[in-house]
């Protein structure tokens, strides 16, 4: 049977398809700087970056969350260009201190003990969110494997002991009752 479409390759030959440039969450603030600091137009801004007079409006109108974003993520994970929730970029930073310690101190950490202390310092982080009356609203969180993944991304971290089984309970008790004096995060 003859296909129905007749395919032309005369669009694709043409031009060679065009990458995105994404920006940083570090070149957004300056943006941001630029346009309500320095008082620079939409369109001067975008001039200056190559960008479109509408992706800087864009920019400035995510600017609450592009700031708490930048604020709130670690000196590493600047060059990321999009916006996290605060919290989970909070619960990634102090998950990171916890396998640093535990590493220190030799215990092995598997995945299904990583992926508890995450849950456990998402929602501690959430309660405390909530305590304190702030107005974000906090997403639901699974710490499955595909959660954890970025999180070694944005926080280098020694690669982490070969899974064994975890010394239970004393790790992790021992370490649950620094959690509210060792990991709070302004």
């Amino acid at each position: 049977m003859a296909p129905k479409r007749k395919t032309s390759s005369a669009g694709t030959d043409d031009k060679p398809k065009r990458s995105r440039d994404v920006l940083s969450i570090s070149e957004k603030v300056r943006i941001l700087d630029l346009v309500e600091k320095e008082g620079k137009s939409y369109a001067a801004v975008a001039k200056t970056y190559g960008k479109n007079e509408s992706s800087i409006r864009e920019i400035v109108k995510n600017k609450d969350k592009i700031r708490s974003s930048f604020n709130a993520a670690p000196q590493t994970a600047k060059v990321t260009s999009i916006s996290r929730d605060k919290i989970l970029v909070k619960m990634e930073k102090a998950l990171n201190f916890w396998v640093e310690d535990m590493n220190r101190k030799s215990i092995p950490v598997n995945g299904q003990a990583l992926r508890q202390k995450a849950l456990d310092l998402y929602e501690h982080m959430r309660k405390k969110q909530d305590k304190e009356g702030t107005q974000e609203e906090a997403k639901p969180f699974i710490a499955g494997v595909g959660n954890l993944r970025p999180a070694r991304a944005f926080h280098p971290a020694r690669e982490l002991i070969p899974s064994r089984p975890l010394r239970q309970p004393q790790a992790c008790t021992r370490f649950s009752e620094c959690d509210s004096a060792f990991f709070v995060m302004r």
